[in-house]
């Protein structure tokens, strides 16, 4: 489907991030209330701990594009 035939169908796109995938699940209050606050506490722990480990990892583009030029 097309963006505008998504839209006009009322069809949103998943989350292109776990960033936003873990906030889609925290403005979900019903999904909240569901899992209880220490599913969601703990949700929460693993998300921070998988994003930090992203975040902080070197990919191999970024080694293959600035080892070479620093």
């Amino acid at each position: 489907m097309t963006t505008a035939e998504r839209e006009r169908d009322g069809i949103a796109t998943l989350p292109a991030s776990l960033y936003e995938a873990h906030q889609a699940l925290l403005a979900d209050d019903l999904i909240c209330r569901a899992f209880g606050p220490h599913v969601v506490d703990a949700l929460t722990s693993v998300a921070q701990a998988e994003w930090d480990a992203f975040r902080t990892a070197v990919h191999p583009w970024e080694l293959d594009r600035y080892l070479a030029a620093y």
